[in-house]
């Protein structure tokens, strides 16, 4: 065979590979594309709760929230911790951020109608500093027993927050239930109706 035969050869064998690739790959991201979408189908309270906060993250029983290290308001490191007889309320904020603001008196009113059965505690972003935080959290009556400081962002980075306010809610065994971004309803009837079925260890939807 000629070297011109063997050229044109290769030319007419080379888009054959590449269409033969391109079926292949494209193939194998259907699959994927059906996996992702019914991974983030439907799950309890799903409708309602994405209604009343920017996104919502459904954990089930397939993370338990990490004992990382923060600091307590003596600037003492302590380990994140969940309360073993109550459900937890994670709140992560910032004292620039507008909402985190807005939410705390909500916040613990909502501790105060359910001291038996809800504890939150308060995560702070240090990045402006220690003076900024404490004086937000003095200014908004923040319980300085369960209000802390992620001085070394290990939460921060550890579950990737890049949305404030982010709130975890997390069950007396430690394991997350829900992560809950941005500015949110806490009053709504439905909320009171979800954490009331968290509480009595539901897992069967509340009605709307």
């Amino acid at each position: 065979m000629s070297k011109k035969s063997e050229t044109n050869h290769k030319w007419k064998v080379t888009p054959l590979i590449v269409l033969l690739l391109l079926v292949a790959v494209s193939f194998c991201k259907i699959p994927l594309k059906s996996a992702k979408a019914e991974e983030g189908g439907n799950y309890p309270f799903q409708k309602q709760l994405e209604q009343d906060f920017n996104k919502v993250t459904y954990y089930g029983d397939s993370e338990i929230i990490k004992n990382l290290e923060i600091e307590d308001k003596n600037r003492e490191p302590v380990l994140l911790k969940q309360d073993e007889n109550k459900l937890t309320l994670i709140n992560y904020w910032a004292s620039w951020c507008v909402y985190c603001n807005l939410e705390f008196p909500v916040l613990e009113e909502l501790s105060k109608n359910h001291e038996k059965d809800i504890k939150i505690i308060y995560i702070g972003d240090t990045k402006e500093g220690y003076k900024s935080f404490e004086s937000m959290a003095i200014k908004s009556n923040l319980p300085q027993h369960d209000n802390f400081y992620d001085s070394r962002n290990f939460v921060k980075k550890r579950y990737e927050i890049s949305t404030l306010p982010t709130t975890f809610i997390v069950s007396p065994e430690g394991k997350i239930i829900y992560r809950l971004e941005g500015n949110g309803d806490w009053n709504s009837s439905y909320m009171e109706k979800l954490l009331g079925s968290l509480i009595n260890n539901s897992s069967t939807p509340p009605e709307s």
